[in-house]
C-alpha cells in the first residue's frame, strides 16, 4: 500500500523502496461490513485506552516484552501472556469474552491469515473470534505473525473478522519476521505501539506511517528482509482515529545507557560542520545462547541476515539551515576488545523456517569495517536526517569482539546537487621506526575538489585518533606525519566540496604502516649501452 502514499520512492539496489509519506488503511469486504466500519467512525471518532492486552511466545517473546514495558510506562493497565507455558484457554477468555474490553492488543506470536495461534493449545480461529462477545468497536489491534494481515475472499480470515467487530487491525500481508532481538516486523511493531502511545494523543494512521519512517531511518544495514517487513505491514480500518492514552509516555530517551551532545552548524557555506559525540553512560546489554553471544544497547540491535548481531545506535542529526546531510567524519574514539568471542550470526526467523542452524560468517578483517552510517533524509519528505552507528564490531579471523564507548564526529551538510564523492586512487604508509612516526601519502580525485582528507589511526590500545593532511601540489597528493609503531593501522576519509566523504578502509583490514623496503646491494657494470635519445 505504500506505493500509493510515496511521494518520491527511494532508490535502493537499482530499485523503488516506498516508504510511506501518508497514511493509508484498506476498507474490506463487503459492503455491509464496510458501511458499518464508516459508520462507527462517524458515531465515535476517538478511542481512549485504558486496558491493554499483550501477548507473546516464541521468537517474537521479545517484542512483547518491548511492548508490554511502554504500555505499563505509560500507566496502562496491562494483563499479559508471555512465553512458551500459556494455553489457549487462558487467551480465549480475554480475547473473546473480554469485559470490560481490552482497547489495545498487541499479539506477538504465530498465525494463519484465518487463526491466532498459541503455544499450547488449539488455535483461536477468527470463526471464534466473531463468535466472541469482546466489545472491539474503535479498538486498536497489532499482531506480529506470518499472513495475520491478509484478506482472503473466500475465507473469513482475520482482517475481515475484526472490520466486523468494528476493530482497526494492523497485520502482515506475508511472513512475519524476527530473530535475535527485536528485529525486523517485531520492530515494526515495536515502533507502532510507541508511536500511538507517545504524549497524550495519536492518530493511528500517521502513527503507522512514522513507525514505517523511523525503522528505514535507524536501519545501519538496511536488506531485503528489511524491505519485505517494511512492505507487508498493512492497516485495515480508517487510518483518522485518534486514540488517547495515559501521557506520561513521551518521546523520551530512547537509549538511557547513552548519552549524546550534538551541536548543529552556527556558520554556514558551501559545506557546513556540526559535532556529535557519543559516549556509553551504563552498560551493553549481553545476551548469550547456544549460538554464541551478542550486545545491545537498550534493546537496539544492527541486525543484518548472515552477519555478527551488533549493539545498534541513532540519533536526530537535522540541521534544516545547513541542507541535507551528506557525511559523517570519524575524529576518534575509544574502544575495548574481548578475545576468544563467538558472536550469534542473525539469522531470519519465522514459523515456517525449517534451517535452525547458524550461518557461517567470514570477512576479511574487521565486519562492519566502519562503525557509522548515515541515513539522509531527502528522500522522505517528513523524516529527519540520521546517524546511525553499530557500536560493536567483529573480526573473524580473530575471533574479537570490539565495542565503542565513546565516538565524537563531524556531521557534513550541503545544498549542492552534487552526491558523489571523491575517488581514492593509492594509499600509501611508511614507517620510520627510529622516529616513532609514519608517513602517510593518499592520492584522491574528484570531479569538482578534494577539501580535506582525514586519517584515522589506531595502535589496538582501545583508542582512534585522527590527522588531517595537507596537499602537496608538486606531487599532487595529500601527505602528512602520524605517531606510529609496527601495529599502526588506519583508514583514510576524503572530503569533496559538496560534503560527500569518500572512505577506504582496506576492505576491513586498514592500511599497515611499514618499514621502506630496504635497498639491494649493487655490482660493477662491465658493459655499456649508450641511449642517445630515450622517448616517452
Amino acid at each position: 500500500d505504500d506505493y500509493y502514499t510515496d511521494k518520491e520512492p527511494s532508490q535502493w539496489k537499482g530499485n523503488d523502496l516506498y516508504i510511506p509519506d501518508y497514511a493509508s488503511s484498506r476498507l474490506i469486504e463487503t459492503p455491509s461490513e464496510i458501511i458499518g466500519v464508516i459508520d462507527t467512525f462517524l458515531a465515535g471518532q476517538e478511542t481512549k485506552i485504558e486496558k491493554a492486552l499483550v501477548s507473546g511466545w516464541d521468537f517474537v517473546e521479545d517484542s512483547a516484552n518491548i511492548v508490554g514495558l511502554l504500555t505499563s510506562n505509560d500507566t496502562i493497565p496491562t494483563d499479559k501472556l508471555l512465553g512458551n507455558l500459556w494455553t489457549d484457554q487462558q487467551l480465549r477468555p480475554w480475547l473473546l469474552n473480554a469485559n470490560p474490553r481490552y482497547d489495545l492488543q498487541s499479539i506477538n506470536g504465530h498465525s494463519t491469515h484465518t487463526a491466532t495461534l498459541v503455544p499450547i493449545g488449539s488455535d483461536i480461529t477468527a470463526a471464534e473470534i466473531a463468535a466472541g462477545v469482546s466489545d472491539l468497536r474503535r479498538a486498536i489491534i497489532f499482531a506480529v505473525g506470518c499472513h495475520g494481515g491478509l484478506n482472503d475472499p473466500n475465507a473469513l480470515d482475520l482482517p475481515q473478522v475484526f472490520q466486523q467487530k468494528r476493530a482497526n487491525y494492523v497485520g502482515n500481508t506475508g511472513f512475519g519476521w524476527g530473530g535475535g532481538g527485536v528485529v525486523y516486523s517485531e520492530a515494526i511493531m515495536r515502533n507502532y505501539a510507541r508511536e500511538l502511545l507517545r504524549d497524550t494523543r495519536a492518530t493511528i494512521g500517521p502513527a503507522l506511517v512514522a513507525a514505517k519512517q523511523k525503522y528505514y531511518s535507524s536501519s545501519f544495514v538496511f536488506g531485503a528482509y528489511d524491505a519485505k517487513s517494511l512492505m507487508q505491514v498493512t492497516l485495515y480500518g480508517l487510518p483518522m482515529y485518534e486514540v488517547t492514552s495515559g501521557g506520561t509516555l513521551s518521546d523520551g530517551d530512547p537509549f538511557p545507557s547513552a548519552n549524546e551532545t550534538f551541536a548543529p552548524p552556527t556558520s554556514f557555506g558551501d559545506v557546513s560542520v556540526g559535532t556529535f559525540s557519543y559516549s556509553l553512560a551504563g552498560n551493553f546489554g549481553d545476551n548469550s545462547s547456544t549460538e554464541g553471544s551478542f550486545n545491545d544497547l537498550d534493546g537496539n540491535v544492527s541486525f543484518g541476515a548472515g552477519t555478527p548481531i551488533q549493539p545498534n545506535y541513532f540519533a536526530d542529526v537535522t540541521a534544516p539551515a545547513a541542507g541535507s546531510l551528506r557525511g559523517v567524519l570519524f575524529l576518534g574514539g575509544t574502544y575495548s576488545d574481548t578475545t576468544g568471542y563467538n558472536p550469534v550470526v542473525a539469522r531470519p526467523d519465522n514459523e515456517y523456517v525449517n534451517d535452525t542452524g547458524e550461518p557461517s560468517f567470514n570477512a576479511g578483517g574487521w565486519y562492519p569495517p566502519q562503525p557509522f552510517a548515515l541515513q539522509s533524509g531527502q528522500s522522505l519528505a517528513t523524516a529527519n536526517d540520521t546517524l546511525v552507528m553499530s557500536l560493536g564490531q567483529y573480526d573473524p579471523n580473530q575471533a574479537t569482539q570490539r565495542t565503542f564507548s565513546q565516538v565524537t564526529l563531524n556531521t557534513l551538510y550541503s545544498f549542492s546537487a552534487d552526491s558523489t564523492p571523491a575517488t581514492i586512487e593509492h594509499v600509501d604508509g611508511v614507517l620510520n621506526e627510529a622516529a616513532g612516526s609514519g608517513f602517510i601519502k593518499v592520492e584522491a580525485y574528484d570531479d569538482t575538489e578534494v577539501s580535506r582528507v582525514v586519517i584515522a589511526h589506531t595502535q589496538g590500545q582501545g583508542q582512534w585518533l585522527t590527522q588531517d593532511l595537507s596537499f602537496d601540489s608538486s606531487a599532487s597528493k595529500w601527505t602528512g606525519t602520524i605517531t606510529s609503531t609496527n601495529k599502526t593501522l588506519f583508514f583514510v576519509q576524503v572530503v569533496d566540496s559538496a560534503g560527500n566523504i569518500a572512505v577506504d578502509d582496506n576492505k576491513g583490514q586498514y592500511f599497515p604502516v611499514v618499514p621502506p623496503l630496504p635497498l639491494v646491494e649493487g655490482r660493477q657494470i662491465t658493459r655499456k649501452l649508450f641511449l642517445p635519445s630515450v622517448q616517452r
